[in-house]
């Protein structure tokens, strides 16, 4: 085996090399992270949602601490139609960081724009008729809530919560809709 044969000196310049201007496998780690969060944000946009998908998947390689790639991972599979899956994402990112449940999201903006978005909670509300999963009423919670509609944001993440007790994203995610403003009413 050639690598048994390399010098500690020739085993500090494969490592440099592979480094290159970073001075450590943290900095170059989160380079990357950066590089695949950012190629995964351009394909979400573009429509690519696949893409996107896989390059928020290389990203949580780099950094699986952070919950911006579930959270991406999460918008592409609701742009892409995989309603559940998205959900299942999504309580993964708020699983990692309750914060993320609170943090602001431009939905339109992330997914290419306003149309798309109402497109998709729409289809995911006649899945969901259909289904009756606690997971779609789960992540239309989310998607109403960060869409300013919080009506039926209550409504799904009270079902949510009744179906899913012991889910610990769910119950974030109540705690944040249930502690947002309500809006004033119109005399």
């Amino acid at each position: 085996n050639k690598a048994k044969n390399l010098s500690a000196e020739d085993v500090s310049v494969k490592a440099k090399q592979i480094l290159g201007e970073h001075k450590s496998h943290e900095s170059l780690n989160q380079a990357r992270y950066k590089k695949y969060m950012a190629e995964g944000q351009a394909y979400l946009k573009q429509g690519r949602y696949y893409q996107a998908v896989n390059a928020y998947e290389q990203a949580a390689i780099f950094d699986s601490t952070q919950p911006d790639a579930p959270a991406g991972r999460c918008l592409a599979l609701f742009c892409a139609g995989e309603y559940m899956s998205s959900a299942l994402f999504l309580a993964r990112a708020i699983e990692m960081s309750e914060e993320y449940a609170r943090s602001k999201v431009d939905l339109a903006s992330a997914m290419g724009g306003n149309d798309k978005l109402e497109t998709r909670i729409t289809d995911a509300e006649e899945w969901l008729e259909r289904s009756c999963a606690p997971e779609l009423e789960f992540l239309l919670a989310y998607m109403y809530y960060h869409s300013g509609r919080l009506e039926p944001a209550t409504r799904a993440i009270t079902t949510a919560a009744k179906e899913m007790p012991n889910s610990k994203a769910v119950k974030a995610l109540k705690e944040v809709i249930e502690a947002a403003p309500k809006p004033a009413k119109q005399k």
